[in-house]
């Protein structure tokens, strides 16, 4: 161990760690441990007279970069092209990509955090990303139409289960709406795991609690709940957009939208082409009239089974939705999603899918979903989003 890596381990354990009444790091996000400026500056210290280039094999001057990294990437993004540059020279050397996967592998080990792959590889920079939460400069500067497009996704993403890879997929398809400097896969990336964080944590507030008191709620019972969220907690801005974010779950929580489609075509970038999907729609209410021949299930019939039918029931062999008639007149019925319906699937865009509703195992009511958008109730939503 040279003697900047000793000092670093030294700082680590006896200022940075101790702080938080830590022994050890204990496996949360590097954007949880909320560094402070103070902090921040003398880890940067250290980092810089030690230099980094060869440090690959010290793994705690390896366990500073990567929190310095991250909290670059918080504080200091503006929306221009992101690479490993700026980041090397604020420490006063030169990028080489050698020393950067080195020390983030060794430097993610000591936090007890997992390097990020994709089917591109391993993903060192975006891990880094990630661990930092999303940037103030972007908060600042992205403002309503920011808000807008997390609402837009939160409501989906309410529907189809607190899942970050999906949001992910979301965030992009609604990408036009957002500023330019936010359309870029780490973004993505950040927006999809605030939303599936923001719905994980608004399931475990009792129905009772009204959107107006969730957050106070939440500060009563859970008081550290923001450090589980990529979001600054001393930025007023943060503080505002998240607890509307927690307001507006809440209130999506109570609304039983009424449901139109049950599945939406769509197109998503993998990254390396468009691929057609389908998304299951399944949290809301049916009336008669709508996507679903309520009419034509038995006169007794008071819950059923959504399931997928034809060909595309060998990809989604289990039960979608569970459906129960919300009064004797059986003209409503509630759809509650299952775990089948929380997931894409690869479709071709031109192939029909079908699904049928099916009671006590035996009597099955067909519901075909159309190949494109013919203003029927049962047509299925297709959504087209360039680069």
């Amino acid at each position: 161990m040279s003697k900047a890596d000793y000092l670093a381990m030294r700082w680590l354990n006896d200022e940075f760690l101790s702080e938080r009444s830590l022994a050890e790091p204990d496996g949360r996000p590097l954007h949880a441990y909320r560094c402070t400026d103070a902090e921040l500056a003398a880890l940067t210290s250290r980092l810089t007279e030690a230099g980094i280039a060869g440090a690959s094999a010290e793994r705690h001057l390896a366990a500073l970069f990567c929190l310095f990294t991250a909290e670059w990437w918080r504080r200091r993004y503006d929306g221009s092209a992101w690479g490993w540059e700026p980041v090397f020279h604020d420490l006063g050397t030169d990028y080489d990509w050698q020393t950067a996967s080195a020390l983030t592998t060794r430097g993610l080990a000591f936090w007890k955090r997992d390097l990020r792959r994709s089917a591109h590889g391993r993903e060192f920079l975006l891990t880094l990303v990630l661990e930092g939460g999303l940037p103030l400069g972007l908060l600042a500067a992205g403002k309503g139409r920011l808000t807008d497009h997390l609402r837009r996704v939160l409501g989906e993403l309410d529907r189809l289960g607190p899942d970050a890879e999906l949001g992910r997929r979301l965030s992009e398809q609604h990408a036009h709406v957002l500023p330019a400097s936010f359309r870029r896969p780490e973004v993505h990336a950040l927006i999809g795991e605030l939303l599936a964080a923001v719905l994980c944590r608004r399931d475990g507030i009792p129905a009772s609690v009204p959107a107006a008191d969730a957050v106070a709620w939440l500060d009563a019972n859970a008081p550290r709940w923001r450090d589980e969220l990529p979001l600054p907690v001393d930025d007023d801005a943060a503080r505002g957009l998240l607890a509307g974010l927690i307001r507006e779950t809440v209130a999506l929580r109570s609304r039983a939208p009424g449901l139109n489609a049950l599945v939406g075509r769509i197109l998503v970038n993998d990254g390396a082409a468009w691929r057609p999907m389908l998304a299951f729609t399944m949290d809301g209410i049916l009336s008669r009239g709508g996507p679903v021949p309520l009419e034509a299930l038995p006169g007794t019939a008071t819950r059923a089974r959504l399931r997928a039918a034809g060909d595309l029931e060998g990809l989604v062999p289990s039960p979608l939705a569970l459906l129960q008639a919300e009064g004797a007149d059986r003209k409503e019925w509630r759809v509650e999603p299952l775990s089948a319906a929380r997931r894409m699937v690869a479709w071709p865009l031109e192939a029909p899918a079908a699904l049928s509703l099916r009671v006590d195992g035996a009597h099955r009511v067909h519901v075909r979903v159309a190949r494109r958008r013919t203003g029927g109730a049962a047509a299925a939503r297709l959504r087209r989003r360039g680069r």
